[in-house]
């Protein structure tokens, strides 16, 4: 069968799209040792080992604290600089970070493979085995306890069961929501949503649920449909 140039422009496009969709957050992992125990702390940063897969014996390079935090007269902290630095090929690149809770950041994890987390940095991925003071937090677990909301990636499409292609209702805007639960369909992480009349931030009245249903944690390049406000209210 011969292929149209459109046929051609087509699949060359789905193939670009496939290629560069993002790499998944699957959680986020608290790392003591480079960011202390709790916002602003005062700690002894320790180095830990990288490696360039999973169950390696034979380390590539370091994670470090590069600059400590900078401590403000009227209070609070900034500055904290981890880098990941490569001894394969010298090069040096920043640990991607997300707040966890209030001025406090966790790495962002990519993959997990029982104690061996792949981070994500600002031009690529490293493995690390978990530290003594690592914390693992799922996805799931995050956005369950967390004040939660529809990113501005997602289409916003409410569906009736997990899996599954009927969408009940849609939303738009960076709307806050409720996470009740999740499950695992065909490997794909989806999560039950309930929408409110107004934000619970709002102290006049408790909200009701106006809409509820599932919603795939991703959209097709990989991006968060949900995520959550580290800082609350």
């Amino acid at each position: 069968m011969m292929l149209t140039s459109f046929s051609v422009v087509a699949a060359l496009i789905i193939h670009m799209a496939s290629a560069f969709a993002e790499a998944p957050i699957v959680g986020l992992l608290t790392l003591p040792e480079l960011f202390g125990h709790g916002p602003c702390e005062q700690f002894s940063p320790k180095v830990i080992p990288l490696y360039s897969v999973s169950e390696s014996e034979q380390a590539v390079g370091v994670i470090r604290v590069e600059q400590f935090w900078s401590f403000a007269a009227v209070g609070g902290c900034e500055g904290l600089i981890v880098n990941v630095h490569n001894k394969a090929d010298g090069s040096v690149s920043l640990l991607d970070t997300q707040e966890f809770d209030y001025e406090s950041p966790a790495a962002v994890v990519l993959e997990q493979h029982n104690d061996w987390f792949k981070l994500r940095t600002a031009d690529g991925s490293v493995w690390i085995q978990a530290t003594p003071q690592a914390k693992y937090h799922s996805l799931a677990s995050l956005l369950q306890k967390r004040l939660s909301y529809i990113t501005p990636a997602s289409a916003g499409h409410i569906f009736t069961r997990p899996g599954g292609s009927d969408i009940s209702a849609s939303v738009s805007g960076e709307t806050s929501v409720s996470v009740v639960k999740s499950t695992n369909v065909d490997g794909k992480l989806w999560l039950y949503v309930q929408i409110m009349s107004h934000s619970i931030c709002d102290p006049s009245e408790k909200p009701d649920v106006v809409l509820q249903g599932w919603m795939p944690a991703y959209t097709p390049a990989g991006q968060l449909n949900l995520w959550f406000y580290a800082r609350g209210c």
